[in-house]
């Protein structure tokens, strides 16, 4: 038993090593179009994975660090591990608006969309294993903001990034925007399509589209689609102004509550202002631990141009020790949609 105990680790231990040397199947923030010559060069015709990563979480960390090693990975494909982070790969969020990193994108050889697998467990990576290797999507649950089922989200994404190339291409795939806007309405696909009309100096097309596509604003879109959705804007009222729109400040940007006791509430107030020159819609405030209470302004309210409002709360934990607990809020503010507040807390 011990023999065969040594022989299986001198085997795992072996195709790390062998993965390890293998970097050249490993690349970190190339642009979509150089993994196209990267697996000419190094994988001839075989599958890819570009996978969607935070650098600043701790679980894309760990995936990093896992790929580095040879990992859990399929040595004879390639990975581009991107930072969403970064200008050049923020288009990703655009394109997949992703519930959660890391996120594993599995194409064919001549880029086509296979599989979403999300994670950095060893099912994760045992699943694109299955999706490089039978190039089929795999039944591997896909969490998605579209409560759409993977069957018919992943094709839909993969004729959205067609779109997207032929239009960096010079092509602009009209008809085939046409058939998605209604079956994805998410503002992607109309800023291709808007972008394309524009080119096409199709005036009455690009005033549709952006309309359409200022209809789908909300605080989570804005925070991500906030150039897409000012380039519509401008499109609608040439005379639109970023600086006219609402914006929003607090203070204190961080809360620091000490000699708090177990049970007892610590009562504490933020200030919202409005440094715009339209009304401040403040949608919702989100607690991150029922240990935070809001004690006012518990619906919907707005905020006049250059006026401010207070906002109090109270925290209370019936445990002891130091507590990092967030507060969002959500509004129309063109700067900052969702706006996260630190809370800190130490309880005695």
């Amino acid at each position: 038993m011990d023999i065969l105990k040594h022989g299986i680790l001198g085997l795992l231990l072996s195709c790390l090593l062998l993965a390890c040397r293998q970097s050249k199947t490993r690349q970190f923030n190339v642009t979509h179009n150089e993994t196209f010559s990267i697996i000419k060069q190094t994988n001839g015709n075989k599958p890819f994975c570009i996978t969607l990563v935070d650098s600043t979480q701790a679980l894309s960390q760990k995936f990093i660090e896992r790929l580095k090693c040879g990992g859990w990975i399929c040595p004879t494909a390639s990975y581009n591990i991107v930072d969403i982070n970064l200008p050049q790969n923020k288009w990703y969020t655009k394109w997949l608006v992703p519930v959660s990193l890391p996120l594993t994108c599995v194409f064919t050889s001549d880029g086509h969309l296979v599989d979403l697998i999300p994670g950095a467990a060893k099912e994760s990576f045992l699943y694109v294993q299955k999706a490089l290797t039978d190039l089929q999507m795999t039944e591997y649950h896909y969490p998605n903001r579209f409560s759409m089922p993977k069957k018919k989200l992943i094709p839909l994404f993969d004729r959205i990034l067609d779109c997207n190339t032929g239009l960096k291409e010079g092509i602009y795939l009209k008809e085939e925007l046409g058939h998605i806007y209604d079956s994805l309405p998410y503002p992607y696909p109309y800023y291709i399509g808007l972008v394309g009309a524009l080119a096409e100096n199709d005036t009455i097309a690009a005033l549709a589209l952006a309309r359409s596509m200022t209809d789908l604003e909300n605080p989570y879109y804005m925070e991500i689609f906030r150039d897409e959705f000012i380039m519509a804007k401008k499109t609608i009222n040439p005379h639109f102004n970023v600086k006219d729109e609402a914006t929003v400040r607090i203070h204190p940007t961080r809360i620091l509550l000490s000699n708090c006791l177990p049970g007892i509430e610590k009562p504490f107030t933020i200030s919202i202002f409005n440094d715009g020159k339209r009304p401040l819609n403040v949608s919702k405030i989100f607690k991150s631990c029922s240990c935070l209470e809001l004690k006012s302004h518990q619906g919907e309210f707005t905020i006049a141009p250059e006026d401010s409002v207070q906002i109090d709360f109270v925290f209370n934990s019936a445990e002891k020790g130091e507590f990092i607990r967030d507060i969002f809020i959500t509004s129309n503010a063109i700067n900052n949609p969702i706006l996260y507040l630190e809370v800190l807390a130490e309880v005695q």
